[in-house]
């Protein structure tokens, strides 16, 4: 009933999702006339990434003993890695655990080491080759967007 409704011309909403794994969707879902636009979002650059460390460093779960951090080397590593929020989320949590049990101040040093041991999880070489696809998207899709306001 819900995709009836998708197609439907006269329809009078917006519908929003969000996905990680676009591939995996129905093709009775995303074919056309469903959805008129898919936008995709990018990994966090080194700017998005020192602001995101910063929040779960300072701001979420503060911590009483941090040194005096280098934010960029932090963003720099972990651009390396293409690192999403949730993977950083969890960098911050393990490097503030690993500083707590040590009886130690939260370091550069340890958020680099805890970037280190969640960057071998990740597949870097095909979020490198997402990058890339999605940077050649992105400006196919802004030189072609019809922008309408609400």
């Amino acid at each position: 009933m819900f995709l009836e409704w998708l197609g439907d011309a006269n329809r009078k909403a917006i519908v929003i999702g969000a996905t990680n794994m676009l591939q995996e969707l129905d093709e009775a879902f995303t074919r056309p006339g469903r959805f008129d636009d898919i936008l995709p979002v990018s990994y966090p650059n080194k700017e998005d990434l020192k602001e995101i460390f910063g929040v779960h460093i300072y701001k979420y779960n503060p911590i009483k003993h941090v040194d005096n951090l280098d934010m960029d080397r932090i963003a720099e590593r972990a651009y390396g890695y293409y690192l999403k929020p949730n993977e950083v989320e969890k960098v911050v949590h393990n490097a503030k655990l690993k500083a707590f049990l040590g009886k130690g101040k939260l370091t550069t040093e340890i958020v680099l080491e805890e970037i280190d041991e969640v960057g071998k999880t990740v597949n870097v070489s095909e979020r490198s080759k997402f990058m890339n696809e999605y940077e050649k998207k992105e400006k196919e899709l802004l030189s072609g967007m019809n922008t309408r306001w609400f």
